[in-house]
């Protein structure tokens, strides 16, 4: 479904679904795995986020975690239950979900200010729920995503994957698993806001860590995000320090396998043609290459 579309018919699917008026409906825009309308309604402005079929079930589970944070204090575009107390709605070939709109304005990587924000928000999250695991982590998702466009993906995916199963138990808490910078909103009040929770999940604290370093460009670019992050993280210092490197190979294996997706799909959905997938998957090669996984086998 395309924004336009969601955005025709979201006056009457709020009408029925949730019980509200809806008094004006545009498209909004949304990232690579969704399709976004913004509504304006008489108690305010709201989202309403549609995603296929395959992406339904992580959609409702990120509407839980939202909620979730959002009874911890953190402003992070809770869902609006149905009159049934639903969260989500199938809608054609997918679901939608209605999000509180959160007006902000995106942090940057290169500012130690919002480097600094996004560091004290991220602890937050993972300060909410905290345990001890050694269980499996996206082994199975990661290796699915796998498409052999180029034959070096699946082995070195592989690779990392088998590394992060020798790992010893580590902190889990509950993931944003997407932390790029424009997903964090400083508002007026000064309030930093964290949002879209799609690819939410439970699972170890360093994922996420890892992959803020890996938006704000490795680990001496993102130094200042380090610095307080480290000195707040639920996570112990010393587990921190050894395994970063491990995560930053699991954050880009987890790149590598989502491109080659992509690729081979000729995914369309945020970009503007397919030039950007495969710059996506040469971009997490080099990512490997940086963090010390040479290619199995060498591209064509």
């Amino acid at each position: 479904m395309d924004e336009a579309a969601l955005a025709r018919i979201a006056p009457d699917l709020v009408r029925v679904a949730w019980g509200r008026v809806v008094r004006s409906a545009e498209p909004l825009g949304g990232g690579m795995n969704s399709t976004t309308a913004l509504l304006k309604l008489p108690d305010g402005s709201f989202v309403a986020k549609w995603v296929p079929t395959a992406s339904a079930g992580a959609l409702a589970s990120g509407c839980e975690v939202a909620q979730l944070l959002a009874g911890h204090g953190l402003v992070t575009g809770e869902p609006l239950p149905t009159l049934d107390g639903r969260l989500t709605v199938p809608v054609g070939q997918g679901a939608v979900a209605l999000l509180s709109f959160v007006a902000g304005e995106p942090l940057t990587a290169n500012s130690v200010r919002d480097q600094k924000a996004m560091a004290v928000t991220l602890a937050r999250v993972h300060a909410a729920e905290t345990t001890t695991s050694s269980a499996p982590f996206m082994s199975d998702e990661v290796a699915e995503l796998v498409h052999d466009v180029e034959p070096w993906i699946r082995p070195n995916v592989r690779v990392v994957l088998d590394e992060y199963d020798r790992l010893p138990a580590l902190t889990w808490g509950v993931l944003h698993a997407d932390p790029a910078p424009e997903a964090f909103l400083r508002q007026e009040t000064g309030e930093v806001a964290l949002i879209d929770w799609t690819a939410s999940a439970r699972g170890p604290v360093l994922y996420d860590v890892a992959s803020a370093v890996m938006y704000l460009g490795g680990r001496v670019k993102a130094e200042a995000f380090w610095h307080v992050y480290a000195g707040i993280s639920p996570v112990p210092a010393a587990e921190l320090e050894q395994h970063l490197e491990a995560f930053s190979r699991l954050r880009a294996a987890v790149q590598a396998a989502y491109f080659s997706m992509r690729v081979a799909t000729a995914d369309p959905t945020g970009i503007a043609d397919q030039r950007e997938n495969w710059k996506g998957l040469r971009d997490a090669e080099q990512m490997l290459r940086a963090n010390g996984v040479e290619p199995v086998v060498r591209p064509r």
